[in-house]
């Protein structure tokens, strides 16, 4: 029962800051070895939603006593895992995301420039205070963990990759700025992505021995590869995030077959 007021608490929070009337123009910037990174006004609450669940999830585990909340925190030091696993939390994102990319180029030729791999790169510490990690503490770090508590692996990460994908629909209404006919389609793609994805990320939380810091890198290089190649997609966007998303479902099959395979031989020992 705690969990699931603790989703409810965070699906509430985001959504009334992000659904907050603000449409002020301007924005603030900070510098980081002579790099400037803009933060634009009508993004402010976006990155304040999605880093609300990772503080309500510090304080509910605070209120469940100091071990729980030095078990969810443990997770965020475990940044010895192997170096396969950071690499695997760079290249798979941009891999798959290139990939839709480059079929749809295929059918629909564009002279738009290409997505910078270092813009990748640039965005990527960019988002890493922010989203990633606030979101994977509430996420992987307490919920995954609670729900695993009770579930297997596989059915714990969709139970939290439906919430999940359901908690990012206000988001994604506010920052889209999709038009009437792809609304729907770039909406069920996305929950499709997302659940899929919860999928992988949970994947490679256990079997990086809950290394929190390889989630976090997977979680910024997933939404930096999304920010970098979707707007270069000037033609056959509703095919490229739906072969995104197929992509997504099948890289997922995949990994929900071995953490089955995984669970069959630990019940067998």
């Amino acid at each position: 029962m705690s969990l699931w007021i603790f989703l409810c608490l965070s699906a509430v929070a985001s959504w009334t800051v992000w659904l907050l009337p603000f449409s002020k123009e301007g924005s603030l910037y900070l510098t980081v070895l002579k790099l400037r990174f803009d933060f634009p006004f009508n993004l402010i609450l976006p990155i304040i939603g999605t880093c609300l669940p990772g503080v309500i999830a510090i304080l509910w585990a605070l209120s469940q006593g100091r071990h729980q909340l030095l078990q969810m925190i443990s997770t965020l030091l475990r940044w010895r895992a192997p170096i396969r696993w950071y690499v695997l939390a760079l290249a798979l994102p941009w891999s798959l995301f290139w990939v839709s990319f480059g079929a749809v180029l295929l059918y629909f030729p564009s002279s738009r420039p290409r997505p910078s791999f270092l813009w990748f790169l640039e965005n990527l510490l960019l988002l890493l205070p922010f989203g990633p990690t606030w979101e994977e503490l509430a996420w992987r770090a307490y919920a995954v963990r609670e729900l695993q508590s009770h579930y297997s692996q596989l059915k714990s990460a969709l139970i939290i990759g439906v919430f999940w994908a359901i908690w990012h629909i206000p988001l994604w209404s506010r920052t889209l700025g999709l038009n009437r006919e792809a609304t729907a389609p770039v909406l069920i793609s996305g929950i499709v992505s997302v659940i899929a994805w919860s999928v992988v990320f949970s994947f490679v939380y256990n079997r990086s021995a809950q290394s929190l810091p390889v989630v976090i890198l997977l979680h910024a290089a997933f939404d930096s590869a999304a920010a970098a190649i979707f707007p270069s997609v000037q033609s056959g966007q509703l095919y490229y995030v739906g072969l995104s998303a197929l992509l997504s479902v099948c890289i997922a099959i995949i990994f929900a077959t071995s953490m089955r395979v995984s669970s069959a031989e630990v019940l067998a020992d």
